[in-house]
């Protein structure tokens, strides 16, 4: 037989919310902590692509300084990552057709279609970097009149939530963005040196 205080505690329904609040409370912060994080990862991402489009563009103008943009740039992003965690890249190419391709060149002595250093063979050295590339990676800095510039920025910051890390994700999100320019032609185009058997 059930003792009566306990029959009257099984009939009461005081209290019933606070129990569901508490079997939902769980699984409800955790997705709103977790969209949360994902919004916030979507809007560095397009402060960091808007950024990079933008300093590109500065980047192409005539009276451009690298440091001057890199300042652009760390003044814009310091509200997604601190100045330590951000890292700024520039390299110029010839051309659109010169990226990531070997240097060309003009004397193949035995006709091998390779650069041979002892031929000597002659080739044009696009990043003036007075060796032969076999594939061009460009020449550091923001490069001269007519140059196609590669600016390249990585923002890494802390997740706002420890909820993508209960999922096996990373404490750090880093975002990297890359884009292309051809610099204004507001001078002369200087033609790279043709280098011989270095």
């Amino acid at each position: 037989m059930i003792p009566a205080g306990l029959k009257r505690l099984a009939q009461n329904r005081d209290g019933v919310t606070v129990v569901e609040f508490a079997v939902v409370a769980a699984p409800l912060i955790f997705m709103i902590l977790g969209a949360l994080d994902l919004a916030y990862q979507a809007y560095a991402t397009a402060v960091v692509q808007g950024t990079t489009n933008a300093a590109a563009r500065k980047v192409t103008l005539e009276n451009a300084s690298a440091s001057i943009v890199e300042t652009y740039v760390r003044d814009r992003l310091s509200s997604v990552a601190s100045g330590s965690n951000l890292q700024i890249s520039s390299s110029n190419f010839l051309t659109y057709n010169k990226i990531g391709k070997p240097e060309k060149l003009t004397t193949d002595v035995n006709a091998n279609g390779q650069y041979d250093k002892s031929g000597p063979d002659c080739f044009i050295d696009d990043n003036r970097n007075n060796s032969y590339d076999i594939a061009s990676q460009g020449a550091s800095g923001i490069g001269t009149a007519e140059d196609v510039v590669r600016y390249q920025i990585t923002a890494t910051y802390n997740r706002l939530s420890p909820i993508p890390q209960l999922l096996g994700m990373g404490n750090s999100v880093t975002i990297s963005r890359t884009t292309f320019m051809r610099n204004e032609p507001y001078a002369g185009v200087v033609d790279p040196p043709v280098k011989c058997g270095v």
